[in-house]
């Protein structure tokens, strides 16, 4: 693991001050390794479920991360004033972007973009050319990915639900869990 150089405060006054006792570099860095050690396995007791189910499908999603970077593009490219009007011609969808931090935005985010997708094929070429769409545009294999990942997503989004439910036991977050890790 990469870290930036150690440095201690060498003026007396500041070290007095701040009641900071002289200790080695050495004897630092071992105490950073230990507690390095320590804590992640203490962390992954600790977190709820539903973020270690968060944890697993980024993990899934790493695979699609180039598919999910186009489908992104385009959706950030439709949000504009101009491909939005446009857009809002043929679907009252609004186009959704991916938010890093929920993998339920990734969803939301395919999801909008099978759905519009099948009313932007009959628009004719010079609305697209002339708003840049076609620059965005997914090819039909991408486009079967997509659809490939949206039952995915659908399947993992189900279980999400399931987190939610209040009177959720631990066996059937467990079973949860399994049903997912087989898909």
């Amino acid at each position: 693991m990469d870290r930036m150089p150690v440095s201690f405060c060498e003026r007396p006054l500041v070290r007095k001050n701040a009641k900071m006792e002289p200790i080695s570099g050495a004897t630092l860095l071992k105490y950073i390794d230990l507690l390095y050690t320590y804590v992640p396995d203490d962390i992954a007791l600790k977190i709820p479920e539903n973020h270690r189910f968060q944890l697993a499908v980024n993990d899934v999603l790493a695979n699609e991360e180039t598919l999910l970077a186009k489908i992104h593009a385009l959706m950030k490219h439709l949000s504009t004033i101009k491909c939005r009007a446009v857009l809002r011609k043929v679907t009252p969808l609004a186009p959704a972007v991916r938010n890093a931090t929920r993998w339920s935005s990734v969803f939301s985010m395919v999801d909008h973009y099978t759905k519009p997708h099948r009313a932007l094929q009959p628009m004719d070429h010079a609305t697209i050319s002339t708003h840049g769409i076609a620059l965005f545009m997914l090819s039909e294999r991408e486009t079967a990915q997509a659809t490939e990942l949206l039952s995915t997503l659908y399947d993992f989004q189900e279980v999400t639900k399931a987190l939610q439910d209040l009177t959720l036991t631990l066996i059937r977050v467990r079973r949860a869990f399994d049903w997912v890790s087989r898909q």
